[in-house]
């Protein structure tokens, strides 16, 4: 997907450009909003900047953000019923791969409150 459909998809999810552009700045500058606010407003300082940046990100709602890039609780869930049946090739056989299944199975264990 290109910058340019990348930042339509955003401004459709949130309905606001200056977000949508907040975003894809952020995003591209390691998800530090005060170098993304610097760069889309080079003349504001680094305390004003910090200080803008950290209030544009407060209007963001993370869980929108993350199922408009298909990252979504059902990718969550996806990846992790994959984890919990991982397997590793030897020779020419798929066996489980119980390192990964029981790194998985811990996640799984948190969220359901065992571990």
């Amino acid at each position: 997907m290109s910058k340019k459909d990348e930042l339509k998809q955003l401004e459709e999810t949130f309905e606001n450009k200056q977000i949508a552009v907040f975003l894809m700045t952020w995003l591209e500058n390691g998800l530090n909003a005060t170098k993304a606010y610097m760069k889309l407003h080079p003349n504001v300082d680094y305390h004003s900047a910090r200080t803008l940046g950290s209030r544009l990100l407060t209007k963001v709602d993370i869980y929108t953000l993350l199922a408009s890039q298909n990252l979504g609780i059902e990718t969550y869930i996806q990846k992790l019923k994959e984890g919990l049946e991982a397997t590793m090739l030897v020779g020419d056989e798929r066996l489980p791969d119980h390192q990964t299944r029981r790194l998985y199975h811990r996640i799984q264990g948190i969220l359901l409150g065992l571990e």
